[in-house]
């Protein structure tokens, strides 16, 4: 089980993008030989110790309502559309990515029809308005903000990536769920793990449909959420 210091030790500090102040407002996702790189820009708020803020998830349509009070949180979702993909299998996909999260800590999610949830969930194309510019298919495949004012929690995915849901027949592209459950890591506060295996570990990975949340990422959700049950 990683501690602090070895969560610490596990951020990218690619391309020289953190914060002054030793924090990442921003994270990337990129799949450069399946690798996650992490990115730092400003107005997303976040420390590096995570913490919990007002946001939204959500790709146009849907919002993630989070509260620390008493270590839970009711989220609330709406999103956008991306292209080929069906609206219902995009949502049941981001709630199990949100789920994983749930099912390890005090945290709680419900879908809302609002612009005042905690995490908003956008799907992009190119300049899309927050000084991260999606690049088209490959590299750069979503990035998210730490929690915070403003954007802070928000999830962006890019709409031109080919995008496989769990249930689907053409695994040729990039798993929504596997970089949703990741991205939603960094909107709760979570920075990338150095442990080998953990969902927070920075390179892309495909997930099992019965995954189940490594220890380390466990430990770090509980530490700053609480565990779902106290003994």
């Amino acid at each position: 089980m990683a501690g602090d210091g070895d969560r610490n030790e596990g951020r990218s500090m690619d391309d020289g993008l953190w914060g002054v102040l030793g924090y990442i407002p921003s994270c990337w996702i990129m799949k450069e030989k399946k690798g996650i790189r992490g990115g730092g820009g400003g107005g997303g708020g976040g420390g590096e110790g995570g913490r919990s803020g007002e946001g939204d998830i959500g790709g146009g349509s849907g919002r993630i309502r989070l509260s620390k009070e008493k270590g839970l949180g009711e989220g609330n979702l709406r999103t956008n559309q991306p292209s080929g993909l069906e609206t219902g299998g995009v949502r049941l996909e981001l709630s199990k990515a949100l789920d994983l999260w749930a099912r390890n800590s005090k945290l709680t999610f419900q879908e809302v029809n609002s612009d005042r949830a905690d995490i908003l969930v956008y799907f992009h194309r190119g300049s899309h308005g927050d000084g991260y510019p999606f690049d088209g298919r490959g590299q750069i495949l979503a990035h998210a903000f730490f929690p915070g004012k403003d954007r802070g929690g928000d999830a962006h995915f890019d709409e031109e990536e080919i995008w496989y849901l769990q249930d689907s027949s053409n695994e040729e592209g990039t798993s929504l769920f596997a970089v949703a459950a990741h991205e939603f890591g960094h909107s709760l506060g979570l920075a990338h793990s150095s442990v080998q295996g953990a969902l927070m570990y920075p390179w892309y990975q495909g997930l099992s449909p019965n995954y189940e949340l490594p220890e380390d990422d466990r430990h770090g959700i509980q530490q700053m959420y609480g565990k779902l049950f106290d003994f």
